[in-house]
């Protein structure tokens, strides 16, 4: 293989004369291997930039984690804290679901930094599956501690309309409206359930 051989005129001579050509040679093993180190040099960043890449959005996944349960948990708290249990569940099934969109679209303002929880594509991509478990996990947790509550409640309303219609019935001035009250206390009819059997 024929080695490449450049020839250039300096400008100047050995005593001040002209100038003198100079030779120089570069042998091709060692071109390809300058090559090959620049190429490897150039894989070692890319790999650099793209695994710092996935630090960070590993790292805002993370955050972003931490922070929608946290605004879930709040929400949660708002909700039970609401007089009728039935209505407030819809809502706050509809308010998590908007807190999980904001999220996901990178909508989401971290108030410690000003920017998004999830700045990038790779980051919002890899938080879809997440957000999507910690907010079926919240309304399940939800849900179960507001039946709790709807449970409470309607024990309380046959409690106080038994004790009612228990008084009515003792106090009754006739026994037709005792029987009336009586019915409307221990009734099995389907078509017209007593508050007992309601309770059932």
């Amino acid at each position: 293989m024929k080695v490449p051989t450049y020839k250039q005129q300096t400008g100047f001579g050995i005593r001040g004369g002209g100038g003198r050509r100079i030779t120089a040679s570069m042998d091709l093993n060692a071109a390809s291997a300058i090559d090959r180190a620049i190429g490897d040099i150039g894989d070692d960043f890319t790999e650099i930039y793209m695994r710092k890449l996935d630090i960070e959005a590993d790292t805002e996944v993370d955050t972003a984690k931490k922070a929608i349960i946290a605004d879930f948990e709040e929400e949660k708290s708002k909700a039970l804290q609401n007089q009728n249990p039935i209505q407030a569940e819809t809502e706050a099934k509809g308010k998590m679901r908007q807190i999980l969109k904001q999220y996901q679209m990178g909508l989401k303002i971290n108030p410690v930094t000003g920017k998004p929880f999830l700045s990038s594509k790779k980051s919002q991509s890899r938080f879809m599956s997440i957000g999507q478990e910690v907010y079926s996990s919240a309304i399940i947790d939800y849900v179960k501690k507001n039946n709790t509550r709807i449970i409470e409640v309607n024990k309380a309303n046959v409690s106080f309309n038994t004790d009612e219609t228990v008084n009515a019935i003792i106090n009754a001035e006739n026994p037709g409206d005792a029987l009336e009250n009586f019915k409307k206390l221990f009734s099995t009819n389907s078509f017209n359930p007593g508050i007992l059997t309601k309770a059932l």
